[in-house]
């Protein structure tokens, strides 16, 4: 006599959502950036939603809103949002043939702007392998003049896998972006991804743009740097923003120092309107940096 059939396994339960915050790797934070950018509407934002990034920003905005840090505090998706359209408006308005974007997560502006632009994206070989699977998935293969690069950021000099950025770019003029990175690096390593775009633009001549609202402006006792300093923990195994005591002031003149030229910095709330930013009127706290160099043909 056989033995009766072993019983189907049972399904396996749908997780919760504070289980999406335990992945240790940087890139959740891609996931509710890329989510953010797809509800807000960004051209080619909807190539890489996934059931994962709807799930990471419902759950983020869910253990933000329980925390009481959305009543009356700046809207993170919203100032997000802003921080994607202004940069996107800085880069347009520099008008180079050539664009670098550092740490692009999940970013779409590639597949806005190539073959308009020569567009370079860098990050983790992890997180460009998950975007190429997304577009792949869409039958969206990136188009001519659209490069995809694995690569730490971190390393450098002449550590093995470092990444020389001047090799990446023509002798035109470039525009380097780095959106949702600078908080995630200590002051020491911020300097040294400075001096780094700046020795890459210096012999043609550009911009660098990036985000970076310095911790000591935010108010006590830090409501959302607070709730996002608890879930960036839970979502790096430790791992959360950088916090330290520069100022506006400091932070440009050790950007002067690495060597750029002339250095700026935009709330996005400030200029919402005259940039037609979405969300215009809603209380943000972003900050763009846009830092020059005017190259070595220019300034000689």
């Amino acid at each position: 006599m056989s033995p009766p059939p072993a019983p189907a396994p049972a399904p396996a339960p749908a997780p919760a959502p504070g289980d999406l915050l335990k992945r240790e790797d940087l890139s959740v934070t891609a996931l509710y950036t890329a989510q953010t950018w797809a509800w807000a509407g960004f051209e080619g934002a909807r190539v890489f939603e996934t059931d994962q990034s709807r799930g990471v920003f419902g759950a983020t905005n869910l253990f933000l809103g329980l925390a009481g840090l959305l009543r009356g505090a700046p809207s993170l998706p919203k100032g997000l949002a802003q921080r994607h359209a202004l940069i996107d408006a800085l880069a347009r308005r520099a008008g180079h043939a050539q664009v670098l974007e550092l740490a692009a997560g999940l970013s779409a502006r590639g597949l806005r702007w190539a073959p308009e632009a020569r567009y370079t994206e860098v990050d983790l070989p992890h997180v460009v392998a998950h975007k190429r699977a997304l577009l792949a998935a869409a039958g969206r293969a990136p188009r001519e003049g659209h490069s995809l690069i694995g690569a730490d950021l971190r390393l450098e000099g002449a550590a093995a896998g470092a990444l020389d950025l001047g090799a990446l770019l023509t002798p035109a003029p470039a525009t380097l972006i780095a959106e949702g990175l600078l908080m995630y690096l200590t002051p020491d390593e911020q300097r040294a991804l400075w001096r780094r775009a700046a020795s890459a633009l210096r012999p043609r001549g550009g911009v660098l743009l990036f985000d970076l609202v310095p911790p000591c402006e935010q108010p006590p006792p830090g409501w959302v740097g607070r709730g996002l300093g608890w879930l960036m923990r839970r979502f790096t195994g430790g791992r959360a923003f950088t916090v330290d005591a520069r100022g506006r002031e400091a932070l440009r003149e050790e950007l002067r120092a690495a060597g750029f030229e002339v250095v700026r910095a935009l709330d996005t709330s400030a200029v919402a309107r005259a940039e037609g930013l979405p969300w215009a009127g809603a209380r943000t706290q972003q900050v763009v940096w846009a830092a020059e160099v005017a190259g070595a043909a220019e300034g000689a």
